[in-house]
């Protein structure tokens, strides 16, 4: 049971930095409630958001890979790889022998479409390229260090084909230690804390001005600081530590987006919830199609108790990726809330094939308690 779910977080991974990886890579946005989030503050809503319905059931078939490794664009990789600056998502990795090695897919290329829809984002890329294994998806790729556009086809695979290991990425260390996207990666791994939080201050040295290993270390610190058993004084440490190192990420690049809805949701969780707001507002400004911003967004309304402010938002995110938990589980909670539980029960049922017995019944026991 333990190898399924490391497996199906490092799955998501290997899609893109980014959907649901347990040290919060580029796919899944910073720290999120695993019950329901804090209530503070006074209930400022007056609409019941009743035209905001519950989301279709998520289709749990598409489970194709196409063994590749983005993140979202910034200004960090052109200046790294040398990839180019238009919006679009960097390839990070493409698996030796994978679906898409064959496509002449290099580090640092930028793909801007997914079968012709934009992809500007790296968690919009995780929706895009899920697939049934054996469907296509077609790429418009812009090439590192310049050239003309082209279109590429790669073809999603089962899962069980391109897994990822940590032993994978202590392998690439050991290969290319200088290697700042080496150490970024691994970072993200299912390895302990002690070895990713290593791995993302190795990135952040090798490169100065790496805005994403210095917020990703900052995600890492925050999520530590969650675990119940560190006394208190390291608890502040961690908090002390990762919000001067997303405060320092926004000084170098305060329209990164990633890094606002990361800061964001972890100001939520603190109870900073007007800052929470402003970040996660400003992250739907830039980007509105990114899921994590809106997200955000009704993570902090719910966190002030503005339930029916929180419920658009939530239907937002779950619109843009409907294969994140977390979306669902807020979307539902702020039906409960609403008093419309018939539709909170919907929203649940909606991402419970995707998930394992004990995981599914965890999430209606929490709807219970709201």
């Amino acid at each position: 049971m333990r190898d399924r779910r490391i497996r199906f977080m490092v799955l998501l991974l290997v899609l893109a930095l980014g959907a649901s990886a347990c040290r919060a890579p580029e796919g899944r946005d910073g720290p999120g409630p695993t019950a329901s989030p804090s209530e503070t503050g006074e209930d400022e809503g007056s609409d019941r958001a009743e035209d905001v319905e519950p989301p279709p059931v998520a289709d749990p078939n598409l489970t194709g890979r196409v063994g590749l490794i983005v993140v979202s664009n910034s200004r960090t990789f052109p200046r790294l790889l040398g990839s180019p600056s238009e919006p679009g998502v960097v390839v990070l990795w493409v698996q030796p022998d994978g679906p898409s090695s064959g496509a002449n897919l290099q580090r640092g290329d930028v793909i801007t479409h997914v079968n012709g829809d934009p992809s500007v984002n790296a968690e919009l890329a995780v929706r895009q390229l899920r697939a049934r294994p054996g469907d296509e998806r077609r790429l418009r790729v812009l090439p590192a260090g310049g050239g003309a556009a082209r279109q590429v086809t790669v073809t999603a695979q089962n899962p069980g084909n391109i897994d990822v290991r940590k032993d994978y990425y202590q392998e690439m260390v050991r290969e290319t230690p200088d290697d700042p996207i080496v150490h970024y990666l691994r970072a993200q791994s299912t390895g302990p804390f002690d070895e990713n939080i290593e791995s993302a201050e190795r990135a952040a040295d090798l490169f100065p001005g790496f805005t994403e290993a210095i917020s990703l270390r900052a995600e890492l610190l925050f999520n530590q600081s969650q675990h119940r058993e560190l006394p208190v004084e390291k608890v502040d440490e961690f908090r002390d530590r990762a919000q001067r190192d997303w405060r320092i990420a926004l000084n170098q690049e305060p329209t990164n987006t990633r890094v606002l809805v990361s800061f964001a949701q972890a100001l939520a969780q603190l109870g900073s919830v007007r800052l929470a707001h402003q970040h996660a507002t400003r992250a739907v400004e830039l980007d509105e199609t990114f899921p994590g911003a809106h997200y955000a967004v009704a993570l902090a309304e719910y966190t002030r108790s503005r339930y029916a402010a929180a419920a658009r938002p939530a239907r937002r995110a779950v619109d843009l990726n409907p294969y994140d938990v977390r979306y669902y589980r807020t979307l539902a909670f702020t039906f409960a809330k609403l008093d419309r539980d018939a539709d909170a029960r919907r929203t649940a049922d909606a991402i419970s094939g995707l998930l394992e017995p004990r995981q599914r019944q965890e999430l209606y026991d929490q709807l219970k308690n709201v």
